[in-house]
Formats: structure tokens, sequence, C-alpha cells
């Protein structure tokens, strides 16, 4: 394949991408796709999601761009190679679709983890998969029928270790330019032309997206974006050494690889991602928390709390990345020497990196604070309290239930405001934790190696602008492993959302311009314009007194 055919795919890509950011960002202000400080956030202002789509887009104006100029080479191509450019690239936009709906609305975690299983899943059953799994100085283990279930397990974890990682400005595109890079270099190696056209383009688009993805980031990549690029990736990486789709292939064991120690390199060319998700999944199951659970305790996030800047973490990351990809292409070229030493290089830094980042905290004694009863208390009560608001009527009901929750949380004081579809009208609520009330159920852990008192405020505003919540919790002490408050913080988010999609189900309008306010129960204050609400019978009007009935 001619070099000017591979450098028109690159520049095409390139100035694609870097021609659509700026509108993408744009269209993501206007229609509210953004990503708002909150407290898991790093960043400390509104930034626009979208990158993703100007990136996937650019790369597709390179490849078709190449295939316009360059039908010559393109005629070149093995029909197989073209069937597996269509599986790679239709998973693509797949994801990145369903990405785009969670962007835009906030669709719930299980369903789109089913959406990218369904995916993942004929790809595993119609193009390619693992079918056996070979490690250095052992036999070759044949996976039979484990082959599809294992490779759909492969791909989902490494698709969502990207989701992970991306938490810092320029993190997830200074490791996927690396991968990408390397995934390009080892597709033409092993005759891969296809896949090798689709790295470079890729290449070329995640280096345009960082150019305003860079600390300061003006735009981010966003689920559309993260998912979509670590499906393009493991779905190519899946796929390189094969010479079009197979159903079932059913080999002897000298014939079941498509090149020697398949997994484990492909594994090692993802090796950031990889050692994100194998950390986050042992460390909430020895705490007893759920999987699919945020918290602080990732990678970046340690970094961060060493005094580390943004641009010295995504340095890190991408000279990890580029050492596993040396490894892995110069064994790809029989180069073993070279790749055992930067094997070891790589596994020397790592193994003196986690104990310093704190990973290994979990062998101290008194981590056992940390046991699993508290998460598994937090949630379920979590669980509890989100059932009764789907039972409420009235909003004092519902009220009542957010200042249990938030007592019970850690929450000093929080406000609600509402707004009639005008932007005219105005309902507020505020209310304080009485000094007399404390937990009963989740009471605080002080934590080991505390830094210092540290206070959280956190803000859900409804997609509509109809109105927002403010919380801010107590000031208590923290460590920089404050993982039991963080499942606090992350469990209180997902109440408050729900309770105020639930108390505008029961808010019509706001009438004329009476107003009526008072203190209505323990620190609660309301200054509403009427506000009314309505059951499945009939309407009420929110009143002082009313309030009182329920909260007193």
């Amino acid at each position: 394949m001619e070099l000017l055919y591979i450098e028109m795919i690159f520049w095409g890509s390139l100035g694609a991408t870097l021609l659509l950011l700026p509108p993408t960002r744009k269209l993501a202000f206007r229609t509210g796709i953004l990503d708002r400080p909150a407290h898991r956030k790093i960043h400390s202002h509104t930034v626009p999601y979208l990158g993703g789509l100007a990136l996937f887009g650019g790369m597709s104006f390179g490849l078709g761009l190449g295939i316009f100029l360059f039908e010559k080479n393109v005629q070149m191509l093995d029909p197989k190679a073209w069937e597996d450019m269509f599986w790679v690239l239709g998973l693509t936009a797949f994801a990145v679709f369903i990405g785009l709906i969670d962007d835009r609305f906030t669709i719930p975690a299980r369903t789109k983890l089913l959406a990218q299983t369904t995916g993942v899943t004929l790809f595993a059953l119609f193009a390619h998969r693992f079918e056996a799994v070979h490690l250095p100085g052992l036999p070759i283990l044949p996976l039979h029928y484990l082959s599809v279930p294992f490779t759909v397990f492969w791909m989902l974890a490494l698709i969502n270790a990207f989701n992970l990682i991306d938490g810092v400005d320029g993190l997830a595109g200074s490791v996927a330019l690396m991968i990408t890079l390397f995934f390009s270099t080892s597709a033409f190696i092993l005759n891969n032309p296809g896949l090798g056209m689709i790295g470079v383009a890729a290449t070329a688009g995640i280096l345009g997206f960082l150019f305003l993805n860079w600390t300061p980031a003006r735009i981010y990549l966003g689920d559309a974006g993260s998912c979509g690029l670590g499906t393009l990736l493991v779905a190519g990486l899946v796929s390189l050494g094969h010479h079009g789709p197979e159903i079932f292939n059913r080999g002897d064991a000298n014939h079941l690889e498509p090149f020697p120690f398949q997994l484990p390199l492909l594994t090692l060319l993802m090796a950031y991602p990889a050692l994100e998700v194998s950390l986050s999944v042992a460390r909430r199951m020895l705490r007893g928390r759920p999987i699919g659970s945020a918290d602080k305790g990732h990678l970046h996030h340690r970094f961060r709390d060493l005094g580390w800047s943004n641009q010295a973490i995504c340095s890190v990351a991408a000279a990890l990345s580029l050492l596993t990809g040396l490894a892995v292409a110069d064994s790809l070229l029989n180069l073993r020497g070279q790749a055992a030493w930067l094997l070891y290089l790589t596994g020397l830094l790592v193994g003196m990196g986690l104990p310093f980042l704190g990973f290994l905290n979990f062998l101290r004694p008194d981590q056992l604070r940390y046991s699993r009863p508290h998460f598994r208390i937090a949630n379920h009560f979590s669980s509890m309290q989100m059932a009764k608001l789907e039972l409420t009527q009235f909003l004092n009901e519902v009220l009542t239930l957010t200042n249990q929750t938030c007592i019970e949380f850690g929450v000093e004081h929080y406000s609600i405001v509402f707004k009639d579809e005008k932007g005219e009208g105005e309902w507020i609520y505020r209310w304080r934790k009485p000094s007399k009330m404390h937990r009963d159920l989740l009471p605080a852990l002080a934590p080991q190696d505390p830094v210092g008192y540290r206070s959280f405020t956190d803000v859900y505003k409804l997609p509509d602008k109809r109105g927002e919540v403010v919380w801010t919790f107590e000031a208590q002490l923290v460590s920089w492993e404050d993982d039991i408050d963080v499942e606090y913080c992350v469990l209180m988010a997902d109440f408050m959302r729900k309770a105020m999609n639930q108390a505008l189900l029961f808010c019509t309008d706001f009438g004329g311009a009476t107003e009526s306010s008072g203190i209505i129960s323990n620190g609660a204050t309301v200054n509403a314009k009427l506000l009314k609400q309505r059951t499945a019978a009939k309407q009420r009007s929110w009143t002082p007194d009313r309030a009182q009935e329920t909260l007193g």
C-alpha cells in the first residue's frame, strides 16, 4: 500500500476533526449536552461533550477521502478485508449511537450495558473471537464453546475501562493515541491493511481532538467518544491477524491463534485501561461494594491527590502505553529479547507504583473498618428511600423523604428551586439539619491518615431548566481514600435526581403573585408563589400549614 495513501488518510482525518470541533462545541451548548462540576468531577466549570462526535466524523471523512482518491489501492484490498472493516466500523457506530443517547438523556447503566452486550455478542458470533488462551511457558488452552462468552467479557471490560480513565483532561485521548498508533502498526505487520487504515484514521482523529482536550479542556469525549473509542479498539484488536469474518472456526490446537500469544499481546496493547479496570474491580470487591459503583480511587485520582498535574498524569499513562506497545511490536517482529526487556521494565515500574499510590493499603489491619456491611446498608437504605418516592402522592411527602435521607447521608443543608415554563414564577424550599438530629443507620467512619476537614457540595439541574437542587455535606475528616463518603455522595446524587423528577410531577403552575413563606419544620423554609400540586384524583395547593402536618 502506497505511503501517499496512508498520508492522505492521516491528514484528511486530522484536518476534518479540527474543523468539526468548534461547531460540535456550539451544538453541545445548544442541546445541553454538558458536563457540569460535581463532587467526583475534577473540573470546576461546565465543559461540553460531543468531542467524540467530531473525532469519529473526522475519522470517517479521512477514510472516505482516501478511498475516493486512491481507488486503485482500495481495489487491491481482499474482499474479506472489507468485511473486517464493516464489522469493526459497524460495531463502533452502534457504540457511538448508544453513547450519544446516554450523553443527552442519561440512560440507566443496565440498559446501556445490555445494548453493549448485544452488539459485542453479535460481533463475537459472526466476526471474530478468541478461540484459545495461550500464555508464555504454558500449553495452548482451547476455549471451545466458551470462546464467545470469554470474548464478550474481555471486550466489555475494556470498553468500559475507557469510561474509567476518562477523568482527567487529555488522559483518555493520550492513552488512545498510543494504542491506535501501535494498533495500526500491528495491523500492517500482520498484513491487515484494512484495519491499518482504520488505525491511521483513528490516530489522526485523536490527535486533532487533543488540541481542544488538553488542559484546560474545552471539550470532552463524552460517553459517545469514550465508548466509541473503546469499542473501535477492542473490535479492531480481536480482528488482528484474521482475514475475513468466521462464524465458527474449530481447528486443531496449532491453528486456533492468528499469531502466537494472541490474548496476552492484545491485552498488553490495552495495558493502562486493563490495569485501571482490574484495580477498580478488585478494590470494590474487597470492600464489598457493587462493581459498578463510583469512587475516587482511580489511578488519576490518586495521582491528583499526590499533587501531580494533569499533564504529568497523561504523560505517565502514555509512557506506560508506549512501553507495552513497543513490546508488542517487537514480539510480532520476533524480536523477543527486546520485548522481554521492555516488559521487565514495565513490570518494575508498575510494581513500584502500586504501593506508592496506596493500592496495597487493603492489607493493613485498620482497613477492616471499611467492611462490607457499611456499603450494603447504605445501598439498601438508598434503594428503600427511592422506592418510597414512587409511592408519594404529595409534594410534602417527597420533601419528608428527602429530609430523612439527607440526615442519614450526612447532608448539612439543601435548597430546591422550581420555575414555571416561562421561567417567571419561582418556588424555593430550604432545609438545614437540626443540631439535635443525627444519623441512625449510616454513621460516618473516621478515616485512617486524615488530611483535614472537607465539605462537599453537589447540584442537580432538571434537563428542561425548570429547577435545580443544591446540597452540601457536613464538614468531616477525610483522607485521600475517602471511599465511604464518596459512596454516600453518589447514592445521595441518585436520590436527589429521582426526588426532583418526582417533585416535578406535583408541580403544575405558580398561579398569581401571592407569596407565602415560613418555617415549616426543623429548619426548613418555604417561599412559594401559590405552588399547586396534583394527585391522581385531584389537585391540592401547597401551604406551610399542610407541610407542618406531614413534616412536624
